[in-house]
């Protein structure tokens, strides 16, 4: 046993020594502790991480750089899912200058249906693309209706949707 398995500080603390090739000892593990009820649940746990490793970063953008000349109301989302165990960790202008991509991770075992929403625009046409934004027809198709993207994800999957078109909806203006 690790000799430091008997400092009282670690009581009920137990480390697994990994070795790598080159490593010349245990590798060390930090661990971030919260408070809450109920029993440990990646799907709970992945979102608050991200949100402390990852926080979220203002960018002002003029609005003739958003394509369309008016700025996007000052509540609301974005880009949303109604899914929990869905987590949206991008969205962005695609390589190409031609259009946005969403990126979607899956947080749980599960799979089913998610819809991608905003509270800013209505979507009119959007395709499912790889991690490097390239169309590939072996990927689920994605549905738009009623402004909506609806696709298919599977357990602990990423994916991308590309949005080719979409209507602001503060003035209801066609943005190609």
């Amino acid at each position: 046993t690790d000799p430091g398995d008997q400092d009282p500080r670690r009581a009920g603390y137990q480390a697994y020594p990994i070795r790598e090739p080159g490593q010349n000892g245990p590798l060390n593990l930090n661990y971030v502790l919260r408070s809450g009820a109920g029993a440990f649940s990646p799907e709970k746990t992945a979102p608050f991480l991200g949100r402390v490793n990852n926080p979220l970063v203002t960018v002002v953008m003029e609005p003739s750089s958003l394509g369309h000349d008016r700025r996007p109301p000052l509540a609301g989302s974005l880009v949303q899912v109604d899914r929990p165990e869905v987590e949206v960790i991008g969205f962005k202008q695609a390589r190409d200058q031609d259009g946005y991509v969403v990126r979607l991770r899956r947080l749980d075992a599960g799979s089913g249906t998610v819809t991608i929403s905003s509270d800013v625009f209505a979507v009119s046409s959007a395709q499912r693309v790889n991690l490097v934004e390239e169309p590939d027809n072996s990927l689920p198709a994605v549905m738009v209706a009623d402004g909506t993207i609806r696709l298919e994800l599977g357990s602990y999957k990423l994916a991308a949707v590309r949005i080719d078109a979409f209507t602001m909806k503060e003035r209801g203006r066609r943005c190609e």
